[in-house]
Parts: C-alpha cells; structure tokens; sequence
C-alpha cells in the first residue's frame, strides 16, 4: 500500500496504470478489477489535515457498499423517499453493487479514513454512475476526492465527456456538481423506485491536461 501524504492531489497520479495497460499483475488472485496488487491502495491527503485512502472496491464488498449508499441516501433524500413510507430497497441494491462489482466495464472505488470505510464512487460507460459519502464526514473533502479521482479514471479510459443522473430533488448534491463545472442537459429519467422521482442529467468535457 502506498500512501501518499503533505500534498493534496486534485488528479489521479499519472503514473498508476489502467485497466487493459501492458503493466505486470503477478498476483492475480489479489488484484482487483484488473489493477496490479501494488496499486490497489493510493492515498489522498486533504485539505483541512483530513487524510482519506481511496482504494479499488474489493468483489466482496457489496454489503459494504450497500451501507454507505443506504446512509446518505437516507439523510439527503428523506423529502423524496420518506423512510416510513419508503424503506430503503436494500436486496435490490445489494444486487445493483454485486453486479457493478463483477461488470468489467465498471469501476468501483472506496475512500477510507482510520481504516474504516466512509465513502464511495463508481464510474462505467462514460457515466459518473455513483457517489456517496457517509453523512458524519461530508465536508471533509472526501467527496471531492471521489469526484475527482472518477473524472481522471474517465479520462484515462479515453472518454471525453463525463455525464452522471442525479434526483432532481437531490438539491445540494445538486450544487455539488455545478460547483465543479456540470452543467445540466435536457435529458431526463424516472428512477425505478417508488415513488417514481425524476432524475435530471448532466455533461461536463474532460480536458486532457
């Protein structure tokens, strides 16, 4: 595991290898999603003294990436899905993450702070398909390093636009987007879940710097 810290990076570092490179795995069993074993782990060090791992999702991580989903869902969306008449769909989306996991078109990343998981983003097909974060550490700069951790992964997979969905009631995430240069399409979707909100889709280019 390498960890890198004193320096806050906004990219990924250049020199870490993608899916389909020419760089060696020697162990496979250990490596995930196709990443050599000692890239499996990159440390972040973020503003505010907040030092964050993010990590390649491992394949038995459904249930992990289930809790982190379902707690900042529920906190951020209980206008949309208000939990007593909408509980939180957990087997379908314990499905969802199991299929994204084992989806080699997919890739799945976990933030850990003190070795604990606190965060999570997921990119594939040239969507920013998911983000969340646990709600006890947003602000601390942890969303932001998915954020851009899966716009460099986008770009390294050789697409030049990044699109996402997110809940048109989804006000602050919202926000969060557009802060970092989003903007709003005229696509829209009805989310599968009762009940039934639109979700509303954004572009943003990726320069190749």
């Amino acid at each position: 595991m390498r960890v890198l810290e004193s320096i806050f990076f906004t990219s990924f570092p250049r020199w870490i290898t993608h899916r389909g490179s020419k760089a060696p795995v020697t162990d496979h069993s250990a490596a995930t999603n196709g990443w050599p074993t000692a890239y499996r782990a990159l440390g972040f060090a973020l503003r505010h003294t907040v030092r964050v791992i993010l990590r390649p999702a491992r394949a038995d991580e459904a249930d992990t990436l289930l809790v982190i989903q379902r707690e900042a869902a529920v906190a951020a969306f209980a206008h949309v899905y208000p939990p007593e008449r909408y509980p939180f769909p957990d087997e379908a989306i314990r499905e969802v993450w199991a299929e994204a996991l084992a989806d080699a078109d997919v890739e799945v990343y976990v933030a850990e702070l003190d070795g604990a998981a606190v965060g999570a983003v997921s990119v594939g097909r040239g969507f920013l398909s998911t983000l969340y974060v646990l709600p006890a550490y947003q602000g601390r700069g942890v969303g932001s390093a998915l954020h851009d951790l899966a716009l460099e992964r986008l770009r390294a997979l050789g697409f030049e636009q990044a699109r996402l969905w997110t809940l048109d009631g989804n006000a602050s995430g919202r926000r969060f987007y557009e802060r970092r240069g989003w903007t709003l399409t005229d696509e829209t979707r009805v989310v599968p879940y009762p009940p039934n909100p639109l979700d509303v889709q954004y572009a943003k280019a990726l320069d190749s710097s």
